[in-house]
């Protein structure tokens, strides 16, 4: 969760070899949940995977994160 009036544009997720596994446009929602499935609804492994997120702030400012999630099943 981004907080109160922020709200999500995009999430990428990558594996280990920077292939992109995950991809979501999302337009109202400040928040979102990852399955452990590719976009083509392929089940990832366990791992490290990195992810990227756009979403704007409260002040309709253009703000991006990164960094990395672990998958444990």
């Amino acid at each position: 969760t981004l907080g109160f009036g922020n709200n999500l544009k995009s999430l990428h997720s990558y594996d280990r070899w920077g292939l992109e596994i995950k991809s979501s446009q999302i337009q109202t929602q400040s928040f979102i949940k990852w399955d452990g499935y590719t976009t083509a609804g392929e089940p990832c492994t366990a791992g490290v995977y990195f992810y990227t997120l756009e979403y704007s702030n409260v002040l309709g400012e253009q703000k991006k994160l990164n960094g990395y999630i672990t998958l444990i099943k």
